[in-house]
């Protein structure tokens, strides 16, 4: 739609199926059914994510009521991948303390 923007190459296009493919592949995927009462809590950065149609009901008793919230520990997200790294737990991939864990990968 943009003509500023750089087309893909060949072996971009070829990425992105490949990702296509592995995600549609059900070794590879998890799908449930949302009922009531759940609540998922899902890391954007790192978890391939969507979902499939669905109608809602006529009756307003019956409409779905879907509450998207994004939560932040503290103002900031970290990247666990790095505490991990260094052998420090990390609960649910949030941790608000990072100022005080030296980080760097060096």
């Amino acid at each position: 739609r943009f003509s500023d923007v750089p087309r893909m190459s060949a072996e971009q296009i070829q990425l992105l199926n490949l990702i296509d493919e592995i995600a549609y592949d059900p070794k590879f995927y998890v799908e449930f059914r949302q009922k009531p009462g759940d609540i998922n809590y899902v890391k954007n950065s790192s978890v391939l994510h969507m979902r499939t149609s669905f109608e809602d009901h006529p009756e307003p008793k019956r409409k779905r009521h879907l509450i998207r919230m994004w939560l932040t520990a503290h103002g900031r997200w970290v990247d666990s991948d790095k505490f991990i790294r260094k052998g420090i737990p990390v609960k649910d991939g949030v941790i608000s303390d990072e100022a005080d864990i030296n980080l760097s990968d060096t």
